[in-house]
């Protein structure tokens, strides 16, 4: 009765102890040539003692925590790359391909060295793997659970996967209530989330979940920076697809439903992001306002809305500089605030002097100019800097 079910998770590759023992001796290969080729600025150091604290870790702890470490180091060298143009990320990623092939081989590291389109669905899929060996351990009709089977295919699409994920969510609804249904969704994407934050592929996995999992209270972690890296990464994916879905809304009714679901979680991830964050348009309109931006400058979502954004900013020589710059991308097409992150003093609503990191994107939809920003308050950083260097 079961046994469709239970084949599709039993075939299973399982790694030898041989395989295990010729990874740990390449990892310790690899750490001593990345220590030789770390620096002594923050990033270096930071990425050092992750080294020495890997390095205590037990053999099992080790093979469960080097990806994140290994993207950790491929974090590092991509930024030396990006400061001293050369190509250090790619000798790194050189070196394990080609003579230690114990790591890039091992079966449990194999997601780390394919294309991100490619990770997108492997993690799609892992998650919706997941959710239904979880729903199989509740007192549920094991029998239906057998209609979800289905395989990790080179055709499937991230429409696909939202397909199947809110069949399996609808289905455990009607079982045992939305209630738990919910939580069984949260607790597998924040054990997955825990797992494999790290890669960029990853961020794509939100775009899975039901909307009813956004309207609770989403995943609880003890990396709430993390999460909010994630959040943004998705944000900026959606941004880069909607002129392209909306392309398509005539021609394919079923992906007009997929982009219109996109959107609502874009708005529930924006409501929830750690930054503030606000749209508007070249001529100045606010279109968005979060919750953050309304506790950062303290005007409520509803007085933004439809203003000037320069109706927010109470020194003269700053409203005069974003108008000049906001006139100069449009004009030439590069601006030093636009598509950058940069730091300005402007006062909140109640007249207290903020000096807040902002980075501005623009966006192009519909032919028209947009600009999303993110922003955060430094103040008490940059009030902190003095006594730290002391």
């Amino acid at each position: 009765m079961l046994k469709a079910f239970k084949d599709l998770f039993r075939k299973k590759k399982t790694t030898s102890s041989k395989d295990n023992t010729a990874v740990l001796y390449d990892m310790v290969l690899l750490l001593e040539y990345v220590e030789k080729k770390i620096d002594h600025s923050p990033a270096g150091k930071k990425l050092n003692r992750s080294i020495q604290q890997f390095r205590t870790a037990s053999n099992s702890q080790k093979l469960k925590e080097f990806p994140n470490l290994y993207l950790s180091i491929e974090s590092f060298f991509k930024a030396q790359d990006a400061e001293k143009i050369t190509t250090e990320a790619s000798r790194f990623r050189n070196l394990l391909e080609s003579r230690l092939i114990g790591i890039s081989r091992h079966l449990e590291f194999q997601l780390l060295f394919k294309p991100e389109s490619i990770q997108e669905r492997i993690l799609c899929f892992r998650i919706l793997e997941e959710l239904l060996l979880q729903a199989h351990k509740l007192n549920i009709d094991h029998e239906a659970i057998t209609d979800f089977q289905f395989n990790l295919s080179d055709s499937d699409t991230m429409f696909s996967y939202k397909k199947q994920s809110l069949r399996i969510f609808e289905f455990l609804k009607q079982e045992v209530g939305e209630q738990v249904a919910t939580s069984l969704f949260l607790n597998v994407y924040t054990d997955l989330f825990e797992k494999y934050h790290r890669f960029d592929a990853f961020a794509s996995t939100l775009g899975i979940l039901p909307s009813a999992v956004f309207e609770a209270e989403f995943i609880h972690t003890k990396s709430p920076k993390k999460l909010n890296k994630v959040y943004q990464k998705y944000i900026q994916k959606l941004q880069g697809d909607t002129t392209s879905l909306v392309q398509r809304m005539e021609e394919q009714q079923a992906e007009v439903d997929a982009y219109r679901e996109d959107r609502f979680l874009k708005s529930k991830i924006l409501e929830t992001s750690l930054d503030a964050y606000f749209l508007f348009s070249a001529d100045t309109r606010i279109k968005d306002w979060n919750r953050q931006a309304e506790k950062l400058f303290g005007w409520k979502h509803q007085e933004a809305i439809g203003r000037s954004i320069l109706d927010f900013i109470d020194s003269d020589s700053l409203r005069e500089r974003i108008k000049t710059e906001l006139e100069a991308y449009q004009s030439t097409g590069t601006s030093n605030y636009i598509n950058s992150r940069v730091e300005v003093s402007t006062n909140d609503r109640a007249g207290n002097t903020l000096l807040i990191e902002v980075a501005i994107r623009s966006i192009e939809l519909n032919q028209q100019l947009l600009f999303s920003a993110f922003a955060r308050d430094i103040t008490p950083r940059i009030a902190s800097e003095p006594v730290l260097t002391r």
